[in-house]
């Protein structure tokens, strides 16, 4: 019998690690964005998204906060794609 063990991300993690990027530009989010970016979490975690969608949906959230940039969103596809 082959069994397979992967790991999948929660949406606890997935946060922590947009929040991560994000945190020192200390950007403003609203209690719609946060319920945005919860959705968001919940269907990468579960597959239902892939990178580019998700990238997509954070840079629909985050497009106010002028600081955070290209740069920003590629460091959250690196660690996305690392864990």
């Amino acid at each position: 019998m082959i069994s397979f063990c992967y790991f999948v991300m929660t949406p606890d993690t997935f946060k922590k690690i947009v929040k991560a990027v994000v945190e020192m530009k200390r950007p403003h989010l609203s209690s719609f964005d946060e319920s945005r970016l919860n959705e968001i979490a919940r269907n990468y975690s579960v597959g239902r998204t892939d990178m580019d969608a998700t990238i997509e949906g954070l840079e629909a959230i985050y497009k106010e906060n002028n600081d955070i940039d290209r740069k920003d969103f590629a460091k959250m596809r690196e660690r996305l794609e690392r864990n």
